[in-house]
């Protein structure tokens, strides 16, 4: 399971790792063991390594990364590659499209609009949970597993920032998720789905661009996905001709009853920034 601490007393959350072991560790070797001279040990054993992107499964992501880098300087002389080297790094990752926050109060989500702030709005989204969204691939089972649980952990957030502000009223009762979803033809829409939507939830369905010069790329069909929608889970389907028609209906809401989430395929995403 991971450790976790905080990054130098700055309050955010970061991986403590303990250095790998050398890799001749897990080498079986034939040749009969030769008498070995006591060899230095590192003065630290582990390190603390900063996670800016959301998500509880970027733990593993973090530590597979540190691993291959901790390779990289003991056996490939990349001797740059220090611990502060690697914080740095990690302090400074970004991945636009994977957990993103977008604020869409001033209709930044539509390309052109280079200023749409990317941050988790945990500290605001209690109060205008109408004003945000979160975008992510989620173009496969796997990541779409990720991505709700993510969702649930931002809910009871939701639910827990609302309770101690005493702020019930104005939520009208239970958060539930409104899922804009596209994909691209091929997909397991049905699996994906199954993993994503619950009941409560909704699902707008809206095609994507065609990506430039990707002819083999087609977008599955709003209605194709609605059938899909309510036959896994028999919820509240809409289509849309566009995306700018689903968020032109966002950016007219109001009500704080639901978390938007944009999601399904990468290429969608991709029209999000």
């Amino acid at each position: 399971l991971p450790s976790w601490a905080t990054f130098k007393g700055t309050g955010k959350r970061c991986l403590r790792v303990k250095y790998p072991p050398s890799p001749e560790t897990y080498l079986k070797s034939t040749k009969p063991k030769e008498p070995q001279s006591k060899q230095p040990t590192k003065s630290k054993t582990e390190v603390d390594l900063p996670l800016e992107l959301p998500g509880y499964y970027q733990a593993g992501n973090a530590s597979v990364a540190f691993y291959a880098l901790d390779v990289l300087r003991t056996h490939y002389g990349f001797t740059r590659l220090t611990d502060s080297a690697i914080q740095v790094g990690f302090q400074n990752v970004r991945w636009p499209g994977r957990l993103s926050w977008l604020n869409i109060a001033h209709r930044a989500l539509i390309p052109g609009a280079s200023d749409a702030r990317s941050e988790s709005p945990n500290d605001t989204v209690s109060e205008r949970l109408c004003e945000w969204v979160l975008a992510d691939g989620a173009h496969n089972e796997p990541a779409a597993v990720e991505l709700r649980k993510y969702v649930d952990t931002t809910l009871r957030r939701i639910s827990q920032q609302r309770y101690i502000r005493m702020a019930r009223s104005r939520s009208s009762g239970t958060v539930c998720v409104r899922w804009v979803v596209g994909f691209t033809q091929g997909k397991d829409m049905r699996a994906i789905l199954a993993r994503l939507v619950q009941p409560g939830d909704i699902v707008w369905a809206v095609p994507f661009d065609q990506p430039k010069e990707m002819p083999w790329i087609s977008c599955e069909r709003p209605e194709q996905i609605a059938q899909t929608a309510r036959a896994v889970s028999g919820i509240r389907v809409e289509t849309f001709d566009c995306l700018k028609d689903a968020v032109d209906r966002l950016s007219a809401c109001s009500a704080d009853t639901y978390l938007n989430v944009v999601c399904g395929s990468l290429y969608l995403v991709a029209n999000v920034f």
